[in-house]
């Protein structure tokens, strides 16, 4: 009889692992050329890093992916480029920014929106809602460039400990019908203590999420309960998030069109 460790067990298979094909960055690029909203390039370009992140390979963007980048000189790299370095903050997206520079002084076209883009971005409409149990709150604030706003909701879980659950995104219609389901749910209170405790609680909520993350713990999502359809994936909006936070100050600026809400308690 030979030894267990010479025997082949015949139900077994060993089926190599394939080597997940990553997304070709210059590809990515080349579908941003028909967009017109920059938002729309950022949100892929926070998907590809949130993917090369998850994958162990993000360091490998700065050395491999923005020089192959510049390399190939063509319009749907400088877009991507132009992308990378809006979202991935002043420090890291710096080489993509100045490549993107580069490719530009050498007579590459920009896309559409790179205009749009180099506007500057203001923070509008910080707000919390909390619900009167305690068990979570929603983290607003509202970014303008240009012509255009976004929202960016943070779901905060307080009952599993302070950790943001989802990030969504919303334009002023979708914004104003979020919050009415939000308050469908329970007895809500909607708080204006200006964009800077807002920042704080966001980034808290966001420290929170990535040390669970860490741990290989999940945890439940709210957002689906609250939209009734799909949630954006939350590493990607991460990304997004973090890119717009430097840009929240101490001043607190509310428009017109803040109250939405019925018999709401607005705290200053």
């Amino acid at each position: 009889m030979s030894h267990p460790s010479s025997r082949t067990d015949r139900h077994l298979q060993v089926v190599p692992d394939r080597p997940v094909r990553r997304p070709d960055p210059v590809a990515v690029g080349r579908d941003l050329l028909g967009r017109v909203d920059p938002w729309d390039a950022e949100r892929a370009a926070a998907s590809y890093l949130a993917d090369a992140e998850g994958a162990g390979r993000l360091p490998r963007v700065w050395t491999d992916d923005i020089p192959a980048l510049e390399r190939a000189a063509s319009r749907g790299a400088l877009a991507m480029l132009l992308a990378v370095g809006s979202v991935a903050g002043d420090e890291r997206g710096e080489p993509a920014s100045a490549a993107a520079g580069r490719l530009t002084a050498a007579g590459v076209r920009p896309p559409p929106w790179a205009g749009e883009l180099s506007h500057p971005i203001e923070a509008l409409d910080a707000w919390r809602l909390c619900w009167a149990d305690g068990l979570t709150s929603a983290l607003n604030c509202t970014f303008h460039r240009a012509a255009r706003s976004h929202s960016l909701v943070v779901l905060v879980d307080h009952l599993d400990g302070d950790i943001a659950t989802d990030i969504l995104e919303f334009d002023d219609s979708g914004l104003a019908e979020t919050i009415g389901r939000l308050a469908a749910r329970g007895q809500v209170t909607l708080e204006t203590p200006g964009q800077a405790v807002v920042r704080a609680d966001m980034e808290q909520a966001l420290r929170t999420r990535a040390e669970r993350d860490r741990t290989g713990v999940g945890c439940r999502s709210l957002g689906a309960e609250i939209t009734g359809g799909e949630v954006p994936g939350f590493p990607a909006m991460t990304w997004l998030l973090r890119a717009r936070l430097p840009h929240m100050g101490t001043r607190y600026a509310p428009r017109p069109n803040l109250s939405l809400l019925s018999g709401e308690s607005i705290k200053d």
